[in-house]
């Protein structure tokens, strides 16, 4: 009975040995043992064991039970059966809670570890910036509000977020008002003058959005202009005399950018002077420069030719005193062509006690027309002369301006009497040509009137002792001034019989 009960239980041993021998692989695959470790803000490091055909990772996502196909990242490693795999996440948003669950296969079915959970490090699910940089710091003096000054950008672990950039309070943003922010741009919002000032603090915020921002201080700097650079003659101008010399102004003292200093001795290296263009023939000149190092005199070896067009320039090799190297400049300027008209002021530059009532006359030696040919008229005449107070950059002087039928004379005519003692500046450009195109020099007068309390002068014409006066002719007597009676009466054609 024993030996019976024994043996029913070894065949039923065996059965079960038989059972277990021939159950699914899926039964006996397990991944155990997930831990995670090393969690930072944005990364982790996963570990289990891995008892299934192929040892597959992880996956992980903010929701429970992540599945490999429904997920925000996974890891895969296919190295084999019954190992410890370990497996890295990175790019996790920090403050997060996430849930991790390892993956295998066994047989083709994917197997799946429960879930664990952990939650990165930092506040909130979001990232905050974590600098701020600016494409350019430095901007040139004298230009108009609102040039930009360079682009923000931010540095931030959060890679989708968007940034908005303002100007705010805080240590270092003592010049806040001098600029402004569109979009993402630094602008300015005055215009700098570095002599004034040349370095301005200011105090900037980004923030992300979400609740996170970063603030920082950046210094900006104004870059002084390059000292300004004026030829004479200007470039462009035209009948000019042989005999002209060329200067070349600058607006503050220069050096060779190696802050070597200029002299007369190494000027003409910096020139070029040629005929026609810059690839004309070499003119050999002989420059110099003043003790200020404001001015390089250009003195041609000889006489300009008649009718020529020159060609000046200075390279960029000189600068000033903030190591700012002047532009390379250059002028194209014709001299006067030997048949040009000549013309004649009256008043003659240089005269005193000029009447009040005075008009005034350009006298050419020949006829003239515009340069492009056309005809000078009444209409047109106006825009060929300059009138001024006091000199060329004094105050315009209202006038109309008519010429003779002949085109041998402007009368300039102003629209009210001169003021007494007042010096008047009157020019013409090279602005006419006789018919064989050669144009005038530019020419101009400068003339003072009489004083108001000096005594009208007198003029007869025939002069005193003129001979060979016309029979007909008729006799005039001129003033300087307009002239009254002594009882202050008006004179008039009516009694002028009776002072004579």
């Amino acid at each position: 009975m024993e030996k019976g009960i024994f043996t029913r239980f070894a065949i039923i041993g065996l059965m079960i040995c038989g059972m277990m021998l021939v159950a699914s692989p899926q039964a006996m695959a397990q991944v155990t043992d997930l831990t995670v470790s090393d969690i930072t803000e944005t990364t982790a490091t996963f570990k289990a064991i891995f008892q299934t055909q192929t040892a597959d990772g992880f996956c992980w996502d903010t929701s429970q039970n992540p599945t490999k196909d429904n997920c925000l990242g996974f890891t895969e490693d296919l190295t084999g059966l019954f190992i410890q795999y370990e497996g890295n996440a990175s790019g996790l948003n920090q403050g997060t809670t996430y849930y991790v669950a390892g993956y295998g296969t066994i047989g083709g079915s994917p197997v799946y570890s429960e879930s664990v959970s952990f939650t990165t490090e930092g506040t909130g699910g979001n990232a905050a910036p974590t600098d701020i940089s600016l494409g350019s710091t430095s901007v040139s003096e004298g230009k108009s509000s609102g040039t930009a000054v360079g682009t923000f950008s931010t540095t931030d672990a959060d890679s989708g977020d968007t940034h908005t950039y303002t100007l705010t309070d805080g240590e270092g943003g003592y010049d806040n008002d001098s600029f402004a922010i569109s979009g993402d741009t630094l602008e300015t919002a005055a215009i700098f003058d570095y002599d004034v000032k040349n370095s301005y603090l200011i105090f900037v915020q980004t923030d992300d959005g979400n609740g996170g921002t970063f603030q920082k201080e950046f210094t900006i700097t104004v870059i002084k202009s390059p000292p300004g650079v004026t030829f004479d003659p200007a470039d462009g101008a035209t009948g000019l005399a042989v005999d002209t010399d060329i200067t070349i102004t600058f607006s503050e003292a220069v050096r060779f950018t190696d802050d070597s200093e200029v002299t007369s001795s190494n000027a003409d290296a910096l020139i070029t002077l040629k005929k026609d263009n810059a690839a004309g023939a070499d003119v050999s000149f002989d420059a110099s420069i003043n003790a200020g190092k404001t001015m390089i005199t250009i003195v041609p070896d000889a006489n300009l030719d008649d009718g020529q067009t020159y060609y000046a320039a200075i390279e960029a090799d000189l600068e000033g005193e903030a190591d700012n190297a002047i532009s390379a400049t250059s002028a194209s300027f014709t001299t006067l062509s030997a048949n040009a008209p000549t013309l004649t002021f009256s008043p003659t530059d240089g005269t005193t006690d000029v009447a009040v009532d005075a008009s005034i006359t350009i006298a050419f030696s020949e006829a003239v027309r515009l340069l492009d040919d056309s005809e000078i008229t009444n209409s047109n005449a106006d825009g060929l002369i300059t009138l001024k107070k006091d000199s060329a950059v004094g105050t315009n002087m209202a006038f109309d301006a008519s010429i003779n039928a002949g085109k041998t004379m402007i009368t300039i005519t102003p629209n009210a009497n001169f003021d007494n003692e007042q010096a008047y500046y009157v020019a013409i450009g090279a602005s006419v040509e006789n018919d064989s195109d050669a144009a005038i020099a530019a020419g101009s007068a400068t003339f003072t009137t009489v004083s108001a309390s000096a005594a009208p002068t007198v003029t007869f014409f025939p002069a005193d002792g003129a001979t060979g006066v016309a029979a007909g002719a008729n006799i005039t007597i001129t003033f300087d001034k307009p002239v009254r009676l002594i009882d202050d009466s008006t004179l008039t054609d009516s009694n002028a019989d009776g002072l004579i």
